[in-house]
């Protein structure tokens, strides 16, 4: 409820305080009086407000409209216009998905910390610049409702009727604050003392019995809280005792939360009970983790440290048992080799293939034993000329010398001239009972259907043709033994 004192009252409190009779042509005339009287009155409002006060404030609404003010990274919001005239802003409110959230007032220096001019998003705080310009940041994303609280401009009191809302004796600081200013002036020091701190009495009066209000004042913030809030240079609000002006969802940055160390995730660590996020490392998050279960995906169980045994889909380490074939697969897609290599396995016991070496694969194929297949065997007393490698498996100088004769029955040769069968050692055939010089067109053979000695065979004794060919003429065979 108002308690209104006339300006005509206000100057008769300060002339008895002041112990002088007023008058308009005395000392402490009317005129000077009344704008003593006004200065102190302008004073008192906006100290009021700083300290948090609500008493003397009015609000003004409208509409934002989406995207910053060019070339600023901020939305300008013009008050100039709005009457009554401001003198300061104290407070912005927006209305967001029909809640009325309060903005962080932040200083006029923290402008572009909030992103833009192509940043947008939810209006997070103001600043004030200027005397009736209010900087929206960041700039809105789309149109949101407004409220600004500000202290009006207060018309001087000027007829004696004029007058000034006391509330519960509030004019006193009126009174002694002119008192101290007409004291001053005379230079009494003595009353100039006694009455500062009267004045001071009745301001610790007036802000004793005030509701204070978060973030009060333009210039000051308040010292007490209505909703347990501090506030950070990101304009975050730290809150302390919860109330219901928390930010707007989606509203906190990255840029704007603490910073942290590297190779951390925000949250709480398994069994740490309810409580506010942490920086919590690699162990604690894969801590937070579920382990894979085969019901649901998760981190690889520990414990196994054992290469042979493998992750079944059931969630344990086992060693599995592979079983079953496959077919159809082509070259291609068998794994890329080694040259020379084949692929088989050489070590002892059963296991994957290998990527094998001649050497490997000769040892396992075996020698030839005379009645098995197998590889030339390796001359036991190393290289000789003179020996072959005999039915039994075994390396042995032939009868008669290396360089000696094959037995008639064992030896086969057929030539096309004499000149050709004459290049052929004689001696190696000697016991065929024939010369090496024999008649063109003859062949050493036979004709017969069994096993005979040979002989020399003319051209059409046999009656059988060589191949295709009508006579033995037209064969021309290199001689050659065969065993």
């Amino acid at each position: 409820m108002a308690r209104n004192v006339t300006l005509s009252q206000l100057r008769t409190d300060v002339a008895a305080q002041a112990d002088f009779v007023t008058s308009s042509t005395g000392r402490y005339t009317d005129t000077l009086l009344n704008r003593l009287i006004n200065q102190s009155v302008q004073r008192f409002r906006e100290r009021v407000c700083k300290e948090g006060m609500t008493h003397y404030l009015v609000s003004t609404t409208g509409t934002l409209s989406s995207g910053s003010t060019s070339p600023y990274s901020f939305k300008e919001l013009d008050l100039s216009a709005v009457t009554p005239s401001v003198v300061r802003v104290y407070g912005v409110d927006i209305t967001y998905s029909n809640v009325v959230r309060t903005l962080a007032h932040r200083p006029f220096q923290e402008r572009n910390d909030f992103g833009g001019p192509m940043t947008t998003g939810i209006p997070r705080a103001w600043a004030i610049y200027g005397t009736r310009t209010v900087a929206i940041m960041p700039a809105p994303d789309q149109n949101y409702a407004y409220t600004v609280w500000y202290l009006p401009v207060l018309a001087d009191m000027s007829a004696d009727g004029d007058t000034f809302d006391g509330v519960a004796g509030w004019e006193q600081w009126i009174v002694w604050d002119v008192v101290c200013n007409l004291i001053a002036r005379d230079q009494y020091a003595a009353a100039y003392a006694q009455s500062v701190q009267l004045r001071n009495e009745v301001w610790a009066d007036v802000i004793s019995a005030a509701v204070k209000v978060t973030s009060a004042g333009g210039v000051v913030v308040g010292r007490d809280t209505l909703r347990g809030a501090m506030f950070n240079r990101r304009g975050v609000d730290v809150y302390q005792g919860g109330g219901s002006g928390l930010p707007p969802d989606g509203s906190v940055t990255n840029a704007m939360m603490a910073t942290m160390p590297e190779e951390r995730l925000k949250g709480r660590p398994r069994a740490g009970g309810a409580g506010a996020p942490q920086d919590l490392t690699p162990t604690e998050v894969a801590g937070v983790v579920s382990v894979f279960s085969g019901f649901a995906a998760g981190l690889v169980p520990t414990g196994a440290g054992n290469a042979g045994l493998f992750l079944s889909n059931a969630g344990s380490w086992l060693a599995p048992s592979v079983g079953g074939s496959v077919s159809g697969l082509q070259l291609s897609q068998l794994d890329s080799i080694a040259s020379p290599r084949v692929v088989g396995r050489f070590t002892a016991g059963t296991g994957a293939a290998e990527q094998l070496l001649g050497q490997q694969v000769a040892s396992m194929i075996g020698a030839f034993t005379g009645t098995a297949h197998g590889l030339v065997p390796y001359p036991s007393g190393g290289f000789d000329a003179s020996k072959f490698l005999a039915g039994d498996a075994t390396w042995r100088t032939p009868a008669g010398g290396a360089g000696g004769s094959a037995t008639g029955a064992s030896l086969r040769m057929c030539a096309s001239t004499s000149a050709e069968l004459a290049s052929a050692d004689s001696a190696k055939i000697s016991s065929l009972a024939i010369n090496s010089s024999i008649s063109s067109a003859t062949l050493i053979g036979s004709g017969a259907a069994r096993a005979v000695a040979p002989a020399t065979i003319a051209n059409g004794a046999t009656g059988r043709r060589v191949g295709n060919e009508p006579s033995l003429s037209s064969v021309r065979a290199r001689p050659r033994p065969y065993l």
